[in-house]
């Protein structure tokens, strides 16, 4: 019979027919388990371990799509999947449309995929600092272009959703982006029940999972967090009734997790659980290590045993090894290392319960969400927008002036997307230099000419702003004057690789990765849209707006 601690006293294994297997467009997946992709964790070795041990969808890491598309050689090693790997799931990450349904036509014309999962949870700085992974459900228009293009690009091979409750608690978005994935056509959604603040501190929220369930109703709803015993796991579905569950930390140093999770949902949803085995011995513990390592090293090379250097602490928590033993298997530098420290512990040990719910990898938080600059400064004062973005030729007018460009162009917007009394704000920015006016880009190569031309220079951003309130309406053009440091063919290239610079005027988000190039701003660096913050509170507050929907 397995070790379970105090909170799981009592939880009985899953009964015959309690649950039903979760569809995810063709597969049905049981038990109803997903490995979380884990960023140099959940490669192809891994999961190779994990599906040795028990049934469920095995997701590969993250990887990003503008790498895929651009054939990075690290990207493509890891979208690949062992040979008798089945179903192939990989987990995208992208923060431009266009290069996430590109990525994904990729991979399903040439049939490398049965499952694309897509990453909107990811709390880490270099991530949400230019508005990726968690910080984009902040922008309910981008998610909804990123969903619908891989949804669009996939075909018949269902794309998921992860997500988490939202930045912080004063900006939960979990709602939104269920409702928005369920409608673009996603196959099921899955919520981390924490903040992107949070990070991984705290206990998981699970009541959300049920909120999140009780607004997605035609597609299966998976909840993440705090699993880290076979019972968290029937415990979760039965207090929250989502269809799933997605296992994280819980299996680090665990693989044999999933089959304990196995064991508790039992073969098929008609037979009904039983207990697990007794975690393993020492004995046991070392020869999966061995397993993992001589895994990682086939794929990887001789380097691979320095990636499986982290894995050692996992696999021995709450083994009474000592701390020698443990240093020593931190600094191992080949597979013949790994087996003289493993020859020299005690096969016998057992594990000690109390240990199965101390966290594994990630402890840290909360911690403020870096964003780009400007993402909240409206809802800050006040104001939740709704985006939308209207088709509007943006065709300059033969010598037309930039500022009635610009303040024409914020006007055919608002007019396309107000309706009635509603609050609005359109805005339309382009730069100026040389006597040039510049748009957005649109291509990887006309942005870098774009920066190479601003480099080391001042240009001039000009910003239209339309305003309505109250069936009443206002329009003006905010000109700054802005200066770049000497930029270098490497940076460049780099920051069009990301995809941002595409659709920006001149090429670069001044509240964005852009900021990076900028030693002088003459007027206001507080910026949201392209203009100046106060510039639009007083807009909208000089028609009686003091906050809009």
């Amino acid at each position: 019979m397995g070790l379970r601690t105090a909170v799981n006293a009592g939880v009985p294994p899953a009964a015959p027919d309690e649950f039903t297997a979760p569809r995810i467009g063709p597969l049905e997946v049981w038990p109803p388990v997903v490995l979380a992709p884990m960023a140099g964790v959940t490669n192809a070795p891994f999961r190779t371990l994990c599906r040795e041990h028990g049934a469920g969808l095995y997701v590969s890491e993250m990887i990003t799509a503008r790498g895929l598309v651009e054939g990075h050689l690290k990207t493509n090693r890891l979208s690949h999947f062992a040979p008798d790997e089945s179903p192939r799931s990989i987990q995208l990450y992208g923060t431009e449309p266009d290069s996430v349904g590109r990525a994904v036509r990729l991979l399903v014309g040439e049939d490398r995929v049965d499952h694309v999962d897509l990453n909107f949870g990811c709390p880490m700085p270099k991530v949400t600092r230019r508005g990726g992974g968690a910080a984009i459900p902040l922008r309910p228009r981008l998610f909804a272009a990123i969903v619908g293009a891989a949804v669009g690009a996939a075909g018949d091979v269902p794309v998921t959703v992860k997500f988490r409750l939202g930045t912080d608690a004063d900006h939960l978005t979990f709602l939104d982006a269920g409702r928005i994935a369920e409608d673009l056509g996603a196959a099921s959604v899955a919520l981390h029940a924490r903040t992107a603040e949070q990070l991984y501190s705290g206990e998981a929220d699970w009541s959300a999972v049920a909120d999140l369930k009780a607004v997605v109703t035609t597609v299966p709803v998976f909840g993440n967090g705090d699993v880290w015993e076979p019972w968290d796991a029937l415990r979760l579905m039965r207090s929250t009734g989502c269809d799933g569950v997605v296992v994280g930390r819980g299996c680090l140093g665990r693989p044999w997790l999933f089959g304990d999770l196995a064991a508790v949902f039992g073969p098929t949803p008609a037979s009904g659980g039983a207990e697990p085995s007794d975690p393993p011995r020492l004995a046991e513990v070392a020869a999966t290590m061995r397993r993992h390592a001589a895994l990682l090293v086939d794929w990887a090379g001789p380097h691979g045993i320095r990636d499986f250097r982290k894995h050692t602490s996992w696999y021995l928590k709450g083994y009474a090894t000592g701390p020698a033993a443990r240093r020593d298997l931190q600094v191992i530098g080949s597979l013949d290392d790994l087996d003289r420290c493993l020859d020299g512990l005690d096969d016998a040990l057992e594990l000690d319960v109390d240990s199965l719910r101390i966290p594994r990898s990630h402890r840290a938080g909360p911690k403020r969400v870096v964003l780009p600059e400007g993402w909240l400064l409206l809802r800050a004062h006040g104001f939740n927008p709704r985006v939308r973005r209207p088709d509007v030729d943006e065709t300059p007018q033969p010598g037309e002036d930039p500022g009635d460009l610009v303040q024409r162009l914020a006007m055919a917007k608002l007019t396309a997307v107000v309706e009635g009394h509603e609050t609005g704000l359109a805005a339309d920015t382009v730069v100026v230099i040389d006597g040039e006016v510049l748009g957005k880009p649109g291509r990887p190569d006309w942005a870098a000419d774009m920066l190479h031309r601003l480099s080391g220079r001042t240009h001039e951003v000009v910003g239209g702003l339309a305003v309505c309130h109250g069936g009443h309406t206002i329009s003006g053009v905010v000109r700054t004057r802005v200066t770049f440091r000497d930029l270098d063919d490497e940076e460049v290239d780099a920051y069009v690789a990301t995809g941002e610079p595409l659709d920006k005027a001149g090429g670069y988000a001044i509240q964005g990765g852009g900021a990076d190039f900028i030693t002088e701003v003459d007027g206001c660096r507080e910026n949201v849209v392209g203009l100046s913050v106060p510039a639009v509170l007083a807009a909208l507050r000089s028609l009686g707006a003091h906050s809009a929907g």
